[in-house]
């Protein structure tokens, strides 16, 4: 569950204007909505172009300083893999904030699993997570950490995309890597860290740690933190230990080589000990790119390394 909550104050962005319903967007259909937060495919009047707008209630501070928030992040535009921001405002003639930014036609990785319930073929698994791996790359060398990653924050696009064009989406949590730790719970339990469970502070280990959690349900279709009762799922992040990758689950032919180095891969971003995760996004990437591009045949496999996170 999304929980829209910043730690900080934040200034309203230069182009903050007032906005009367219907003046500019005309809104199609709602996509979402989680607690305050409606999200609503809408088009814009003035651009001729359909836009995605996020409107939130002033009735939370809490929730608007985090609106404001994500529409900082997505104006600095750290990563061309995040929405592009077009505005953000406010309703004038009622007590709503909004944020408008690019829409983008796809589906998002939660979809996607739902409809491969047994897991897609570990190639694309891998590649899908590299996408996100390079998209963080660019938020921490920017100096921050997302604190939100899971499937539902994970676009694919429909311009002919599979591998090549996944977008980041929901920079609502992302704080500054000096940030100092939280008075509360931030992220979405059965994918954050131990430490945010545990409101300490985070660090990019923290979204390495959540992306591992996406690579494993990728793989096999399943979360082994999730509960239906999401305080166990908080609680299964601090005490569960998170099991081995199950060679029996995966789809498509791999070797043992490539099998083990996988498996190595994820239980060292899953450490419940950030110090015993890889201390940067770098060294994920590089340890998924010695999994050789795919596809490729067992011929080749057998000379892939076996490196230590």
């Amino acid at each position: 569950m999304m929980q829209l909550v910043a730690t900080s104050q934040q200034r309203i962005p230069a182009n903050h204007k007032p906005l009367r319903p219907g003046e500019r967007y005309k809104l199609l259909h709602k996509i979402a909505k989680t607690g305050t937060t409606k999200i609503h495919l809408a088009f814009d009047v003035d651009q001729g172009h359909d836009v995605i707008l996020k409107v939130v209630s002033r009735e939370n501070p809490d929730v608007i300083r985090a609106l404001v928030n994500e529409a900082r992040m997505l104006e600095k535009r750290i990563s061309m893999s995040f929405p592009e921001f077009y505005e953000y405002g406010e309703l004038s003639s009622s007590d709503f904030n909004f944020i408008a930014m690019e829409a983008i036609p796809g589906r998002n990785l939660s979809d996607l699993i739902k409809m491969n319930t047994a897991g897609v073929p570990w190639w694309k698994a891998v590649g899908y997570v590299r996408e996100v791996g390079q998209a963080l790359k660019d938020l921490h060398e920017g100096g921050y950490v997302h604190q939100d990653i899971k499937p539902a924050n994970i676009i694919l696009p429909d311009n002919g995309g599979s591998l090549g064009s996944i977008r980041l989406i929901d920079l609502g949590l992302a704080c500054g890597i000096d940030a100092v730790a939280p008075k509360i719970f931030l992220g979405t339990p059965e994918y954050a860290s131990p430490e945010q469970v545990k409101e300490k502070k985070t660090s990019v280990r923290s979204d390495i740690y959540s992306l591992g959690i996406v690579l494993f349900e990728l793989l096999t279709g399943k979360n082994p933190m999730l509960d239906k009762n999401w305080a166990r799922s908080l609680t299964n992040q601090l005490i569960k230990p998170f099991p081995e990758l199950p060679r029996e689950a995966l789809v498509g032919k791999l070797n043992d080589v490539v099998f083990a180095r996988l498996r190595n891969i994820i239980a060292g971003m899953t450490a419940k000990d950030p110090a015993d995760r890889p201390q940067n996004i770098d060294i994920v990437l590089e340890a998924l790119g010695e999994l050789g591009p795919p596809p490729f045949p067992d011929s080749a496999l057998k000379y892939i390394r076996l490196l230590p996170i």
